[in-house]
């Protein structure tokens, strides 16, 4: 029996959809030039229990729900990028300190930061107003 376009269609499509899965389990890990082969194991599975502020966990099932992924797949999401990257999966940095607010400060603090001021250039210790200008620019912008 000969099959119709859309038969074909169906299945290539399937065919295509498999290999690009394939490829998404197998990926190739460029520093050691190893392929790693991740399977698909549906039927195996641990529990992870962790505690967390209701509010985080209320705003991220937030997002997630709009994104269409469960929270139990957004953390299993996360653990395998902790296995590929072989590392946590993002940069972990201290806040940036914001400068200081005059409004904010009494009028001792405010007395003691203009001394550390003062006394930074009366070590040398300056930089011209274009070098603050851009360091404020790359540091506060948003």
């Amino acid at each position: 029996m000969e099959e119709t376009i859309f038969e074909h269609f169906v299945k290539y499509t399937a065919l295509g959809l498999l290999k690009a899965i394939l490829c998404v389990i197998m990926f190739y890990n460029i520093r050691r030039n190893e392929v790693l082969i991740m399977p698909r194991e549906a039927t195996r599975t641990a529990n992870i229990y962790t505690r967390v502020d209701p509010e985080t966990k209320e705003q991220a099932e937030l997002i997630l729900s709009q994104l269409g992924i469960p929270m139990s797949n957004a953390v299993g999401m996360f653990l395998k990028q902790v296995v590929i990257h072989r590392g946590i999966p993002f940069d972990m940095k201290l806040p940036i300190s914001r400068p200081v607010v005059i409004g904010d400060l009494t009028k001792e603090q405010f007395d003691a930061q203009m001394q550390l001021g003062m006394d930074d250039i009366s070590a040398g210790r300056v930089i011209s107003a274009d070098e603050v200008e851009a360091e404020m620019r790359e540091l506060y912008s948003e």
